[in-house]
This record gives C-alpha cells, structure tokens and sequence, in this order.
C-alpha cells in the first residue's frame, strides 16, 4: 500500500459539509433556518396537544364564549368591540370576502413558513 490512504470523513462531518450546501444553494440565512423550524415545532405542539385534548378544548371554548356573549348582554362585561378590531386589523365595514382575500395574502407571503407549520401540525397529531 502507498503512504497516500484516504481517510475515511466522519459523518457528522458529512451531514455538515451538505448542510452548508444545501443553504449556499437555497440562498436562505441562520435566522430563516430558525423561524422555520419554530413554526414546525408550534406546529407539532398544537397538533400533538390538538389530539390529546380536542375534547376539553373544544368544550371549553364554546363555554367561555357562551359566557362572554351572556355577561356582554346583561351589561357585567364591557366588550369593546371596535378596539378589539382594531388589534385583529379587522376594519369593521369588512366582508368575509375580503378578510379571506387579506389572510391568503398573508399565507402566499409567507409560504415557507405555513407549510413548516401545516407539517409540524400533522406531525404532532399523527403522534399523539
């Protein structure tokens, strides 16, 4: 044998080295990187905990809007509706059409992360 033996990379080293290609050849940065992965792990917590608690949660959202609506009409909760609009960004002379039209606005802005979400989101409801 020759002195001139290739060493053999360590695999780690391996999965770096493509990494780092594979993010020259998207053109995306260390901060993308983790905006999508947090959008996949929300995604994964809410579908897991979706599934585990579909039943408690549902039951307990329709209770307190039950009770929200109930106390606003009897005067015990004061809702102020117009700045709760205007937190949401909802203007109040808005169509369902054209809230739909400003929230597949949104989702075509940022698509990467919707679907990073959407499949964390089934991820987390297939496991739990």
């Amino acid at each position: 044998m020759n002195g001139t033996q290739v060493q053999a990379m360590p695999w780690w080293r391996m999965v770096q080295q493509q990494s780092e290609a594979l993010i020259q050849r998207l053109n995306i940065s260390l901060q993308d990187i983790v905006r999508i992965l947090s959008f996949f792990g929300i995604g994964f917590f809410v579908g897991f905990l979706l599934k585990k608690y579909l039943r408690y949660f549902f039951i307990i959202t329709l209770t307190l809007i039950f009770f929200f609506i109930v106390f606003d009409r009897f005067g015990v909760i004061l809702v102020d509706w117009t700045h709760i609009q205007q937190l949401t960004g909802v203007d109040p002379q808005s169509t369902i059409q054209h809230t739909g039209e400003q929230v597949l606005s949104i989702i075509q802005e940022h698509i990467v992360l919707v679907v990073s979400g959407l499949i964390g989101f089934v991820i987390g409801y297939r496991v739990g």
